[in-house]
């Protein structure tokens, strides 16, 4: 096995074939592509797409997978996550890095960022992935506030290197963590260009939208559609994404009756 400076652990709650948890999958797999021919790259990942209740096909859970000829992924079940994957994998792989892209993901941020000492000594960097947002952290803000009390506490976010993809978000890690936090600011990887993009011609006075995302209150999707509400224009709005919170959805889906005509 090459030296271990360049070998990188990547923890993630879901990963490529998955697409419903949207944005922090598609960074994961724009990050893979761009590290895969610089450094030896290992993954370990949840084998369920956000909201399912089967693995993904044509993947066999709890063994090392060949992914794009490149990574070798591990796509855990949730006991196997439990039962110490994530550790296996850095006790074998002895990694110089571990990355981990979440902030309250139980078994790819808190129990790793909490029992540190069994990642060996690599260097850990945490993606907080717009989850430190004041939007984000009214959304179940007992539990989340418990967990960034205690990283404080226990000195945790002194041991962390935080990878923020904006001055914005460095802000806001600044914010929980205080100035003296590590950050580094990197914007997210883009997909690789298309060779050529199709032209789409407008028509005078009719509008064509696409909102793609989960139904959640951080997304925005009902500001959409009570600003579409009082358009006098045509419009052809297609909305594409699980409903993952209820309560929201059911928001969405009344203001989605109220639409005049000209609103399809």
């Amino acid at each position: 096995m090459s030296n271990s400076i360049n070998r990188l652990l990547l923890l993630c709650d879901w990963f490529a074939p998955g697409y419903r948890a949207g944005g922090p999958i598609t960074s994961c797999v724009n990050l893979t592509r761009l590290l895969s021919n610089q450094c030896e790259l290992r993954i370990v990942t949840g084998s369920k797409d956000l909201g399912d209740t089967n693995s993904y096909a044509g993947v066999t859970p709890n063994q090392w997978t060949n992914w794009e000829s490149s990574t070798q992924v591990l796509y855990g079940t949730s006991k196997h996550h439990l039962r110490g994957a994530v550790f296996s994998a850095a006790r074998e792989f002895q990694p110089r890095a571990v990355y981990l892209n979440s902030m309250f993901s139980w078994k790819t941020c808190i129990l790793p960022a909490l029992f540190q000492r069994r990642l060996g000594d690599a260097r850990i960097v945490l993606a907080p992935r717009g989850m430190l947002k004041a939007s984000a952290l009214q959304h179940r803000p007992l539990r989340k506030k418990l967990w960034l009390t205690t990283m404080r506490m226990l000195g945790l976010d002194r041991r962390i290197i935080f990878h923020a993809t904006s001055p914005a978000e460095q802000a806001e890690i600044q914010t929980i963590f205080g100035k003296q936090a590590k950050t580094v600011v990197l914007p997210n990887v883009p997909r690789s260009p298309v060779a050529e993009l199709p032209f789409v011609e407008k028509m005078s006075n009719h509008l064509r939208l696409a909102f793609v995302g989960r139904w959640h209150p951080i997304k925005n999707l009902l500001l959409v559609l009570q600003v579409l509400k009082n358009q006098t224009f045509d419009c052809q709005f297609e909305i594409i994404g699980p409903q993952e919170d209820g309560e929201y959805s059911a928001k969405c889906q009344a203001a989605i009756h109220e639409l005049p005509a000209n609103i399809q």
